[in-house]
Protein backbone atom coordinates (compact mmCIF):
# COMPACT_ATOMS: atom_id res chain seq x y z
CA UNK A 1 0.00 0.00 0.00
CA UNK A 2 1.60 3.24 -1.36
CA UNK A 3 1.00 6.07 1.29
CA UNK A 4 -0.57 9.59 -0.48
CA UNK A 5 2.25 12.05 -0.19
CA UNK A 6 1.93 14.50 2.88
CA UNK A 7 1.33 17.85 1.41
CA UNK A 8 -0.04 19.36 4.36
CA UNK A 9 1.72 22.86 3.13
CA UNK A 10 -0.97 23.60 0.60
CA UNK A 11 -3.61 23.05 2.98
CA UNK A 12 -4.99 26.37 5.19
CA UNK A 13 -7.02 24.52 8.06
CA UNK A 14 -10.03 27.42 9.32
CA UNK A 15 -11.42 25.40 12.80
CA UNK A 16 -14.48 26.63 14.24
CA UNK A 17 -16.45 25.82 17.14
CA UNK A 18 -17.82 26.23 19.92
CA UNK A 19 -20.51 29.17 18.75
CA UNK A 20 -23.25 28.15 20.58
CA UNK A 21 -25.68 29.95 18.39
CA UNK A 22 -28.56 31.11 20.63
CA UNK A 23 -26.16 31.71 23.57
CA UNK A 24 -27.56 34.91 24.97
CA UNK A 25 -24.64 35.31 26.88
CA UNK A 26 -22.52 38.78 26.23
CA UNK A 27 -24.15 40.51 22.98
CA UNK A 28 -26.35 37.24 22.43
CA UNK A 29 -26.42 35.84 18.68
CA UNK A 30 -25.91 39.30 17.22
CA UNK A 31 -22.23 39.21 19.19
CA UNK A 32 -21.33 35.20 18.16
CA UNK A 33 -22.74 36.17 14.10
CA UNK A 34 -19.99 39.45 14.24
CA UNK A 35 -17.46 37.67 15.62
CA UNK A 36 -18.30 34.60 13.28
CA UNK A 37 -17.91 37.35 10.60
CA UNK A 38 -14.46 38.93 11.57
CA UNK A 39 -12.81 35.54 12.31
CA UNK A 40 -13.47 34.88 8.29
CA UNK A 41 -12.65 38.29 7.19
CA UNK A 42 -9.15 37.55 8.78
CA UNK A 43 -9.11 33.70 7.67
CA UNK A 44 -9.75 34.44 3.85
CA UNK A 45 -6.65 37.06 4.18
CA UNK A 46 -4.92 34.88 5.83
CA UNK A 47 -5.53 31.86 3.51
CA UNK A 48 -4.50 34.48 0.48
CA UNK A 49 -1.17 35.52 1.90
CA UNK A 50 -0.31 31.92 2.46
CA UNK A 51 -0.61 31.07 -1.17
CA UNK A 52 -1.97 27.43 0.19
CA UNK A 53 -4.52 26.46 -2.07
CA UNK A 54 -6.81 23.83 -0.46
CA UNK A 55 -8.67 24.51 2.02
CA UNK A 56 -10.34 21.86 5.43
CA UNK A 57 -12.98 23.79 7.23
CA UNK A 58 -13.21 21.64 10.55
CA UNK A 59 -16.32 22.00 12.58
CA UNK A 60 -15.90 20.78 15.82
CA UNK A 61 -19.12 21.01 17.46
CA UNK A 62 -21.13 22.97 19.91
CA UNK A 63 -22.39 25.06 16.56
CA UNK A 64 -25.92 25.53 18.17
CA UNK A 65 -26.91 26.23 21.58
CA UNK A 66 -29.35 23.72 21.74
CA UNK A 67 -32.02 22.38 24.11
CA UNK A 68 -30.12 19.78 25.98
CA UNK A 69 -27.25 21.03 27.63
CA UNK A 70 -27.45 21.33 31.50
CA UNK A 71 -30.50 18.88 31.39
CA UNK A 72 -32.02 22.18 29.69
CA UNK A 73 -31.89 24.30 32.03
CA UNK A 74 -30.81 27.50 29.49
CA UNK A 75 -33.49 26.70 26.97
CA UNK A 76 -35.64 29.48 28.05
CA UNK A 77 -32.23 31.53 28.12
CA UNK A 78 -31.55 31.64 24.47
CA UNK A 79 -32.11 34.10 22.42
CA UNK A 80 -33.41 31.75 19.73
CA UNK A 81 -35.60 28.53 19.54
CA UNK A 82 -33.68 25.72 18.19
CA UNK A 83 -35.26 26.00 14.83
CA UNK A 84 -33.78 29.39 14.56
CA UNK A 85 -30.40 28.27 15.33
CA UNK A 86 -30.15 25.69 12.70
CA UNK A 87 -31.45 28.10 10.12
CA UNK A 88 -28.55 30.24 11.22
CA UNK A 89 -26.01 27.86 11.35
CA UNK A 90 -27.03 26.49 7.70
CA UNK A 91 -26.25 30.09 6.81
CA UNK A 92 -22.91 30.75 8.62
CA UNK A 93 -21.54 27.09 7.12
CA UNK A 94 -22.42 27.92 3.58
CA UNK A 95 -21.02 31.61 4.25
CA UNK A 96 -17.84 30.25 5.84
CA UNK A 97 -17.74 27.97 2.17
CA UNK A 98 -18.50 30.75 0.13
CA UNK A 99 -15.14 32.80 2.11
CA UNK A 100 -13.02 30.18 0.43
CA UNK A 101 -14.97 29.60 -2.91
CA UNK A 102 -12.11 29.99 -4.93
CA UNK A 103 -9.81 27.51 -3.67
CA UNK A 104 -9.82 24.74 -5.72
CA UNK A 105 -10.74 22.10 -3.13
CA UNK A 106 -12.61 22.52 -0.02
CA UNK A 107 -12.87 19.95 2.36
CA UNK A 108 -15.89 20.77 5.15
CA UNK A 109 -15.98 17.97 8.35
CA UNK A 110 -18.87 18.86 10.69
CA UNK A 111 -19.47 17.08 14.06
CA UNK A 112 -21.54 17.25 17.26
CA UNK A 113 -20.46 18.88 20.09
CA UNK A 114 -22.58 18.48 23.22
CA UNK A 115 -24.88 21.46 22.63
CA UNK A 116 -25.76 19.79 19.29
CA UNK A 117 -27.69 16.85 20.86
CA UNK A 118 -31.05 16.27 19.44
CA UNK A 119 -32.24 14.80 22.43
CA UNK A 120 -30.87 12.60 25.75
CA UNK A 121 -33.67 11.24 27.36
CA UNK A 122 -32.58 7.94 25.65
CA UNK A 123 -29.16 6.86 24.50
CA UNK A 124 -29.21 7.31 20.46
CA UNK A 125 -27.10 7.17 17.58
CA UNK A 126 -23.75 9.14 18.47
CA UNK A 127 -23.93 10.70 14.94
CA UNK A 128 -27.21 12.00 15.30
CA UNK A 129 -27.09 15.85 16.17
CA UNK A 130 -27.85 19.06 14.82
CA UNK A 131 -24.62 20.23 13.73
CA UNK A 132 -24.34 16.97 11.34
CA UNK A 133 -28.07 17.40 10.26
CA UNK A 134 -27.29 20.82 9.34
CA UNK A 135 -24.44 20.01 7.28
CA UNK A 136 -26.23 17.28 5.69
CA UNK A 137 -29.09 19.96 4.60
CA UNK A 138 -26.06 22.55 3.72
CA UNK A 139 -24.21 19.83 1.50
CA UNK A 140 -27.49 19.35 -0.36
CA UNK A 141 -28.10 22.65 -1.53
CA UNK A 142 -24.17 22.64 -2.94
CA UNK A 143 -25.05 20.07 -5.23
CA UNK A 144 -27.72 21.86 -6.53
CA UNK A 145 -24.93 23.92 -8.15
CA UNK A 146 -22.29 22.08 -8.67
CA UNK A 147 -20.53 24.53 -11.27
CA UNK A 148 -20.29 26.48 -7.99
CA UNK A 149 -19.96 24.35 -5.57
CA UNK A 150 -18.67 20.95 -7.34
CA UNK A 151 -15.16 21.27 -5.16
CA UNK A 152 -16.59 21.60 -2.09
CA UNK A 153 -16.33 18.08 -0.06
CA UNK A 154 -18.63 17.79 3.01
CA UNK A 155 -18.16 15.25 5.73
CA UNK A 156 -20.35 14.21 8.91
CA UNK A 157 -19.26 11.12 11.14
CA UNK A 158 -20.70 7.78 9.79
CA UNK A 159 -23.61 5.64 12.01
CA UNK A 160 -23.46 5.97 15.72
CA UNK A 161 -20.03 7.90 15.58
CA UNK A 162 -18.71 10.97 17.51
CA UNK A 163 -15.40 11.86 15.91
CA UNK A 164 -14.76 12.25 12.27
CA UNK A 165 -11.18 10.99 10.55
CA UNK A 166 -10.55 13.04 7.49
CA UNK A 167 -6.79 12.19 5.35
CA UNK A 168 -6.94 15.90 3.37
CA UNK A 169 -3.71 16.01 1.11
CA UNK A 170 -2.30 13.40 3.28
CA UNK A 171 -2.49 14.23 6.60
CA UNK A 172 -5.10 12.48 8.80
CA UNK A 173 -7.11 14.89 10.77
CA UNK A 174 -9.44 13.82 13.40
CA UNK A 175 -12.52 15.80 14.21
CA UNK A 176 -13.83 15.55 17.84
CA UNK A 177 -15.49 17.63 20.38
CA UNK A 178 -13.71 18.39 23.73
CA UNK A 179 -16.34 17.14 26.02
CA UNK A 180 -14.89 13.80 25.11
CA UNK A 181 -12.44 13.82 27.57
CA UNK A 182 -12.89 15.19 31.22
CA UNK A 183 -11.55 18.23 32.31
Amino acid sequence: VKRAEQKTDELYVFAMGDSQLGKPDGDGTDGIIRAWSQSLTVARTAWIQSGKPSVLIAGLGDHLEGNQSQNGRNFYRSDLTVSEQLRVFRRMLLRTIDTFIEAPTITVGIVNGNHDDIQRFQTTDASDGHATESAIAVSEALALNPERYGHVHMFVPGKDQDHLVLEVNGTNFVLIHGHQWSR
